[in-house]
């Protein structure tokens, strides 16, 4: 389990492999308060996670490659509202 601390204040806490982010672990971005918590691949967010908007409280639970959500997912809104379906580069 490793710890990192970034120049713009974003942190990282989790499984690192030949100095990339690679397995689980939660990056906390600094300025927006978002955080993602999941698998990761040589630095990108690959496999299952969830993504949470600081800001909006909305949420993203599902599938993930190369950084963008894709595959099966729910994205929930803060209102309550619900979408479960396929992504494909982030979009529904």
């Amino acid at each position: 389990m490793a710890f990192q601390e970034y120049a713009n204040r974003d942190t990282y806490s989790g499984s690192v492999r030949n100095e990339k982010r690679h397995g689980e672990g939660t990056y906390t971005f600094a300025a927006s308060g978002n955080v993602y918590t999941g698998a990761w691949v040589d630095d990108a967010r690959t496999g299952e996670g969830t993504f949470t908007w600081a800001a909006s409280g909305n949420v993203y639970t599902g599938a993930w490659v190369d950084g963008a959500r894709t595959g099966e997912g729910t994205y929930t809104w803060a209102s309550g509202d619900v979408y479960t379906g396929a992504f494909v580069n982030g979009a529904r």
